[in-house]
């Protein structure tokens, strides 16, 4: 033991030291499904408030928080299924099952705004009301007098079909911008962004399905937006339905491009 010391003290010799860098923790699964589940419940429960401010019967709150709620444990289920044999598929089996609930409300709203917006830039006095249906879509609602200077700049046969456009074309664009912040997001924060990704071609889905459906019915019944699209401004369902889906396509390939 001696020895060792002298030696030590004898040899002035500066003797490079290596000292071991501690690696960090490693997330558990459990911190990682905790992390994601309070994530998805802050987002789900700030957009159902939000929504329920729309919502104007007791049975349509109780529809929209039971919802939620239902969303929650099947995305949990999925979720956890996902960490423990993860796999390509089924880490979208959760943001698939956000962006059937929370998302889509979050969306229908979107919709229903872009109509009230139109209505409120090109008719005087405008009063809109939106009205929210949990898991059934939307209805605006107007009453205004006159038209607005900008109303009467585009020219009064053409307002109607702006305002039926309007909602379904913001919808779309939220939708467009969160597809590409989610392209965008995928290698540094993948969970985050694959919610993003579903949400977004879902709605784009149910826009081509709403779009579609004016095919089945009345030519009369121009509270449908794509009804009102094809008896006012001749744009046939079936071209709406191919721009929107033309939409998600455009952005994935300007994405793929860039990163490139």
């Amino acid at each position: 033991m001696l020895e060792g010391m002298f030696s030590i003290c004898a040899d002035r010799r500066a003797v490079p030291v290596t000292v071991p860098l501690l690696a960090p923790p490693l997330e558990t699964k459990v911190d990682k499904f905790a992390r994601q589940m309070l994530v998805e419940l802050a987002v789900s429960l700030a957009i159902g408030v939000v929504s329920a401010l729309f919502v104007t019967s007791t049975a349509g709150l109780f529809a929209l928080f039971i919802g939620i709620q239902i969303q929650l444990i099947v995305s949990g289920i999925l979720r956890w299924r996902s960490l423990s044999n993860p796999s390509a598929r089924t880490q979208w089996l959760a943001p698939t099952a956000f962006s059937l609930s929370a998302a889509n409300h979050a969306y229908v709203l979107t919709h229903e705004a872009g109509h009230a917006a139109a209505y409120q830039a090109l008719f005087a006095e405008a009063k809109t009301q939106i009205t929210l249906y949990p898991y059934e879509g939307g209805l605006t609602s107007f009453r205004g007098k006159g038209i607005t200077k900008l109303g009467e700049w585009i020219g009064k046969e053409r307002l109607f079909p702006l305002v039926a456009a309007a909602g379904p074309a913001l919808s779309c664009i939220a939708s467009g911008i969160l597809l590409a912040l989610g392209l965008k997001l995928e290698r540094k924060h993948p969970e985050t962004a694959r919610m993003l990704i579903v949400s977004a071609l879902v709605n784009f889905l149910f826009h081509v399905v709403y779009a579609l459906s004016a095919l089945f019915a009345s030519p009369t019944y121009l509270a449908h937006d794509f009804v009102a699209l094809w008896v006012t401004a001749a744009i046939h369902p079936v071209i709406a339905a191919i721009a929107i889906l033309a939409i998600p396509f455009f952005i994935y390939a300007i994405a793929r491009s860039s990163s490139l």
